[in-house]
C-alpha cells in the first residue's frame, strides 16, 4: 500500500531519534511537509539535513506551553504523530514524587496538550486531520 502525504503538514514529536525520527522520515519521503520536534538541536539539525530541507526542526520541550501555542498556529496541520515519552525505571516502592511529576509531566500532561494545540490547528484549516498517539512498550509487557 502506498501513501502520498504530499500537501499535507505533520508534526512528529520526539523526532531526534528512535521511532520518532522514523517517523518523521518516512513522512518526508512520503511528500509530507514535517515539523520536527525534539529537545537535541543536534540530532534535528541532522535530521532535517538528511532530509533536504524537507523537514523544519524545532528544537523545543513539549512540556513547554510556548510550544503548545505555536503548534496551535500551524497552517494546514493534518498530522500529528505524539511520540515523545520517557521514563525513570525504578522500583514500584522507591518512585520519589520528583520522578512521578516529571514522568506524568511528559508522557501524559505534555501528550494531552500537544495533541489538544494540534487540534486547534487542524479545526482552523478546511481538511481536519489524524493524531496518533504512541505510547510505551512497557504497558505491555510491564516490569518485575
Amino acid at each position: 500500500m502506498t501513501f502520498d502525504f504530499s500537501g499535507h503538514t505533520a508534526v512528529v514529536t520526539g523526532a531526534g531519534r528512535g521511532i520518532g525520527r522514523g517517523c518523521a522520515l518516512a513522512l518526508a519521503g512520503r511528500g509530507a511537509h514535517v515539523i520536527a520536534i525534539a529537545r537535541s538541536a543536534d540530532e534535528l539539525a541532522t535530521l532535517a539535513q538528511e532530509s533536504d530541507g524537507v523537514i523544519d526542526a524545532w528544537p523545543a520541550d513539549v512540556t513547554d506551553a510556548e510550544l503548545h501555542a505555536r503548534i496551535s498556529g500551524i497552517e494546514s496541520l493534518t498530522l500529528l504523530v505524539n511520540n515523545a515519552g520517557g521514563n525513570r525505571p525504578q522500583a514500584f516502592e522507591e518512585v520519589d514524587t520528583k520522578s512521578l511529576d516529571s514522568i506524568i509531566d511528559l508522557n501524559v500532561r505534555a501528550a494531552f496538550l500537544v495533541a489538544q494545540a494540534a487540534t486547534r490547528a487542524m479545526l482552523s484549516g478546511e481538511r481536519g486531520g489524524s493524531i496518533v498517539n504512541m505510547s510505551s512498550q512497557m504497558g505491555h509487557v510491564g516490569g518485575p
